[in-house]
């Protein structure tokens, strides 16, 4: 699984839209998401990463990152 597909599975597991998501990051751009999960060549900037790890604390970097460990650092509610 690529850092793009687990953008997807967040994505999905949280219940946004693509454009729900790009809303949440604060990204202005309406193509970033989508070229993201569209295009598994297209790598996530680090601008996009770490919006996401700012704006949902509780996921884990090295998951997000590596696809090593769970999802959430913590019990997710």
């Amino acid at each position: 699984m690529t850092i793009n597909d687990r953008i997807g599975l967040l994505m999905r597991h949280l219940g946004y839209t693509k454009y729900q998501l790009k809303r949440q990051l604060g990204i202005k751009s309406s193509s970033t998401i989508p070229n993201i999960l569209n295009n598994p060549r297209r790598r996530p900037s680090y601008d996009v990463i770490n919006r996401i790890l700012t704006r949902f604390s509780n996921i884990d970097a090295r998951w997000l990152i590596t696809g090593e460990g769970d999802m959430f650092m913590n019990d997710y509610i």
